[in-house]
């Protein structure tokens, strides 16, 4: 029997944007009289331009301005802002729903040695954006401090055959919508802290669930181990789990 394939944040936010952009198309078309007032507003108007090139007449003029009147009087009340607006959240809904499917990205970093020194920019291990599917993995890896947000996406790191220097690193987290999942190795103290507004959190098999839940994690080695991982993440939505590998 044939699985469903469970829906990424991004895929599913956008059903939820073609499904409220429906819900406001169909409470548009139980009450259209503004939306067909606007478009007789917008022949008349229409009309009235070219007979009064022809001939400014008072039925010309009456047809112009009357239009111009009445499209304005109807394309402000809220049924017609509806009919604008659930267009633009079908559309919106529809960009997410696509992009999340066709570009998941998948990041396989490099081992790069440098030996300048002195002040030099340089690029992060993942970018910032806000529409974001990312699996960041390798065999092998040197994990650097990283800053990472994002407003709608899921968020997949597998550090399980990273290298991790000595001193303590920084991994944070920060997201909108959406879920995280870590894979640390199981030698590796770490120390977790997380936030969220509303989620499930399952860090090292500690379980918590609900509403604004802030926690905290330490292994009993952190404090003297010579390397070591601090992981800071926030959620307003959504799922974290950190898992050994």
């Amino acid at each position: 029997m044939k699985r469903f394939r469970r829906l990424s944040s991004n895929e599913l936010t956008g059903l939820l944007f073609i499904i409220a952009g429906i819900g406001l198309l169909f409470d548009l078309f139980l009450n259209p009289f503004a939306i067909i007032a606007a478009g007789v507003g917008i022949y008349l108007f229409q009309y009235g331009a070219k007979k009064r090139k022809v001939y400014p007449s008072t039925s010309a003029n009456i047809a112009f301005f009357g239009g111009i009147i009445l499209f304005i009087s109807n394309v402000f009340q809220l049924k017609s802002i509806l009919g604008v607006l659930s267009f633009i959240v079908i559309y919106v809904g529809y960009l997410i729903f696509v992009n999340s499917k066709f570009n998941a990205k998948v990041i396989i970093p490099n081992i790069v040695e440098t030996t300048n020194t002195g002040v030099f920019e340089t690029n992060s291990l993942i970018s910032n954006r806000f529409f974001t599917n990312i699996h960041l993995k390798n065999e092998s890896f040197e994990l650097e401090d990283v800053d990472y947000y994002f407003g709608i996406g899921d968020v997949i790191i597998d550090l399980s055959e990273s290298f991790i220097p000595e001193g303590e690193t920084v991994l944070v987290l920060n997201g909108i919508i959406g879920n995280i999942t870590l894979y640390v190795p199981y030698d590796l103290e770490v120390s977790i802290q997380h936030s969220t507004l509303y989620g499930k959190i399952n860090i090292l098999k500690n379980k918590l669930n609900g509403f604004n839940k802030n926690c905290k994690f330490t292994s009993n080695d952190y404090k003297e181990a010579s390397r070591k991982l601090k992981i800071v993440t926030s959620l307003a939505i959504g799922n974290i789990e950190v898992t050994n590998k």
